[in-house]
């Protein structure tokens, strides 16, 4: 579980995140931010979500590559 997800989790940032454009553009929600890719990219949903599945795929991967690697150190 990611800390500080969730409805609420906006209310313990400090002040100054909230200073720059920049910072609060960091802000937006994923669904909202997967929206404005397909709005300012053409790049769909479907074409994200599938970048995303290999994306994990290829992390657990490599966690597991490495897990293996570290067993034969010990």
């Amino acid at each position: 579980m990611t800390f500080g997800y969730g409805p609420g989790s906006l209310s313990n940032l400090a002040d100054e995140v909230l200073v720059t454009q920049a910072a609060k553009n960091c802000l937006l929600p994923m669904g909202i931010t997967s929206e404005n890719i397909v709005k300012e990219y053409s790049i769909s949903c479907q074409v994200q979500d599938d970048f995303t599945s290999s994306s994990f795929q290829k992390a657990a991967a490599a966690i597991k590559t490495q897990q293996r690697s570290c067993q034969g150190r010990k």
